[in-house]
């Protein structure tokens, strides 16, 4: 087996390589567990079942974090495309979906560029052209600062939140909003702010930017979001921030 666990680690996918049978003996009893069902899905969904951690009911209501309370549907906004819909009642100040981060630490990378094409019809990106076209659609998603290269995009539902202002007339469910008499009614019903439940973003937070970007390098991350209820939110609503 350490033969085995050599050669994919040489191939660089440590990650694989962990998930393999230590011993003669656990190998063994991996292959009797597979019930003669030798195809490839079968042995995947075994060798990473038997890595999972067990935990139970009350420690998943406790720790647990639900994903699924956001549902994506056409937003009631007129031209926002997706949206995200509350599939329950979320209280006032309770937590809407939380919001693990992609860090994407060179916004320029995002950038589209010019084809040049060569002789023969094949064409290559000529990133030395100032002249950009456009940004990947990614960016649409993501969270950023003029004064920074780093961008934060959501890898959850909380993606889908689409935008409410007093200050402007969205349409749609946002609309709706802006017209009750009460003032507190009005505007987005959700806000975002660093996470609570994500140990590794209070520490992240006090870092400098190299220090992020040589945690991004060694394939680490560390920041995250937490979509808040500003105001109750019923189901069927769609949520805005």
């Amino acid at each position: 087996m350490n033969i085995i666990r050599g050669v994919v680690n040489v191939f660089n996918e440590p990650r694989i390589s962990s998930l393999l049978p230590r011993t003669k003996e656990k190998l063994s009893s991996f292959i009797s567990s597979l019930n003669g069902e030798l195809d490839a899905d079968n042995i995947a969904y075994k060798l990473s079942y038997d890595h999972l951690l067990s935990r139970d009911i009350d420690w998943i209501k406790s720790n647990g974090q639900c994903l699924d309370i956001l549902q994506q549907k056409l937003s009631t906004i007129p031209h926002a495309g997706r949206g995200a819909f509350s599939q329950t009642f979320i209280a006032k100040g309770e937590t809407v979906i939380i919001a693990p981060l992609l860090h994407l630490m060179d916004s320029d990378s995002t950038y589209i560029y010019p084809l040049d094409f060569d002789d023969n019809g094949k064409p290559s990106r000529n990133d030395d052209n100032d002249d950009f076209i456009g940004r990947q659609l990614i960016t649409n998603y993501c969270f950023g600062h003029d004064e920074s290269s780093m961008l934060l995009c959501p890898q959850t539902n909380a993606l889908l939140i689409n935008h409410c202002s007093t200050r402007y007339d969205y349409g749609g469910d946002c609309a709706k909003y802006n017209k009750n008499d009460d003032s507190s009614l009005r505007g987005a019903n959700a806000f975002i702010r660093w996470s609570d439940w994500d140990v590794d973003t209070k520490s992240w937070l006090n870092m400098t930017m190299d220090e992020i970007v040589n945690q991004v390098k060694r394939g680490k991350r560390g920041l995250s979001f937490e979509v808040v209820a500003s105001r109750d939110i019923y189901p069927g609503d769609e949520v805005s921030r």
